[in-house]
């Protein structure tokens, strides 16, 4: 729940303003992109200046002109940097077209229609497939022998290729990548190929 205090000041801010949230955030996406847009064609040393000046000054007139309110330019901010915190910086493009998808449906449906947009953007990301895997393996479908999905194993105990990629020679390493461990049994050691440390390894033992 949202405090009284902080709603009252929600409401104060939105007092100068005419035109509803939809508007308020349209606009400045709109105006976000035109400074993006602009500052990578403008060269290297004075593109990113351009970028923050620009949007300094059109946030700040754009608040005192009564355009918007100042809680929208706040959270448009995080959002904004938001965006570039995503490491494959290339998927920020689509996600600005996403961006603009869910706020249509917030603005006509309130939070169900961020649930459904959700909901839609899951059943797409599970139906599409790169070179006939799905594109969310080995999270969907989900297989019980990757190992390796939340928590990597040691490399050395990585013996098998994932199964979702469908390939024909499953094995990716030998059974057993540490033959000169004590631990290791005999009987999967006699299974690698011979090498000198393996063999001292054979001789003590048979000695013991």
């Amino acid at each position: 729940m949202i405090r009284t205090e902080l709603m009252l000041s929600i409401a104060s801010a939105r007092e100068r303003v005419p035109f509803p949230t939809f508007l308020e955030i349209l606009f400045l996406e709109l105006a976000f992109e035109f400074i993006r847009e602009s500052a990578l064609r403008i060269p290297n040393v004075i593109g990113p200046t351009i970028g923050i000046v620009g949007a300094i000054i059109i946030g700040q007139a754009v608040v005192e002109a009564g355009i918007v309110s100042p809680i929208v330019i706040v959270v448009l901010a995080i959002t904004v940097l938001a965006g570039f915190s995503i490491p494959y910086y290339t998927l920020t493009f689509s996600i600005r077209i996403l961006r603009l998808f869910f706020i249509a449906l917030a603005s006509a449906f309130g939070f169900f229609g961020i649930v459904v947009g959700l909901l839609l953007l899951g059943h797409h990301l599970v139906s599409l497939k790169s070179m006939g895997v799905p594109f969310l393996s080995p999270v969907s479908p989900l297989r019980p022998g990757n190992a390796d999905v939340i928590l990597r194993p040691i490399p050395f105990m990585q013996e098998r290729r994932p199964t979702f990629m469908g390939l024909l020679n499953k094995q990716k390493q030998s059974l057993v990548q540490r033959p000169w461990d004590v631990n290791t049994p005999t009987e999967i050691q006699l299974l690698q190929p011979y090498t000198k440390s393996s063999k001292k390894l054979h001789s003590k033992r048979k000695k013991a």
